[in-house]
């Protein structure tokens, strides 16, 4: 969330986006992203950022008439009529549903480079007199080489992986997904072997599933 400042000067804390609000004026549709204020009195504010969409256009203030060249069409919006005779979402999602996706769009974007450094990044803590692994690529049918040919490259085009020079090699395989598509997959048993085991084990499924008694909203990660 983030603060805008509003016509009086003050700031107000952005509540929401919708990215796409059909807005209809008078006959006239527009599309534009729309932010959520705490604003009493109106249910829609067109500012300077909405004009800047509809430029040329001619404001007379004494009569309240607004001008516009829209579509190759000249246009005038009239306050003796209702300007506005609906407004919906660009969505036939629900628009509480919307919203949230709307605001946390990063989150649902496709990747297109490598994680930010972090402070603590992760690190493989090794056996004393360990030498880098390289383990040889398996061999693959024909069609499986072609798959992981055009996954490796599309992987590459998204920024998820980057070219290595790393002494460590480890081989990939493909396991089938339930959509039939393909998973790619890394074989790390021979670095598994040599990785200092963690001191602390992980958590039975029994103690995770007693934390989550009387809980009824629950996430997901897809890794």
């Amino acid at each position: 969330m983030f603060k805008v400042m509003v016509g009086n000067g003050n700031y107000m804390t952005v509540e929401g986006l919708i990215q796409q609000l059909v807005i209809q004026a008078q006959g006239n549709l527009f599309q534009n992203p729309v932010y959520l204020l705490p604003i009493s009195g109106a249910d829609l504010i067109l500012g300077a950022s909405w004009l800047k969409t509809i430029d040329p256009h001619v404001a007379d203030y004494e009569s309240l008439h607004l001008k516009f060249l829209y579509n190759g069409n000249m246009k005038m919006v009239d306050p003796n009529t209702p300007s506005f005779t609906s407004l919906e979402l660009l969505s036939d999602i629900e628009p509480e549903v919307a919203l949230l996706l709307t605001t946390y769009a990063l989150v649902f974007s496709t990747p297109s480079t490598l994680p930010p450094p972090h402070e603590h990044d992760h690190s493989i803590p090794l056996m004393d007199g360990s030498t880098p692994v390289k383990v040889k690529p398996y061999r693959y049918p024909h069609s499986q080489k072609e798959e992981i040919e055009k996954l490796v490259a599309e992987m590459l085009h998204e920024g998820i992986i980057q070219p290595s020079k790393s002494p460590f090699s480890s081989p990939i395989i493909l396991v089938k997904k339930k959509d039939g598509s393909w998973r790619v997959c890394t074989d790390y048993r021979a670095l598994n072997a040599i990785t200092i085991k963690d001191s602390f084990s992980i958590p039975t499924v029994d103690e995770l599933i007693d934390e989550l008694f009387g809980a009824t909203i629950f996430s997901k990660l897809d890794l």
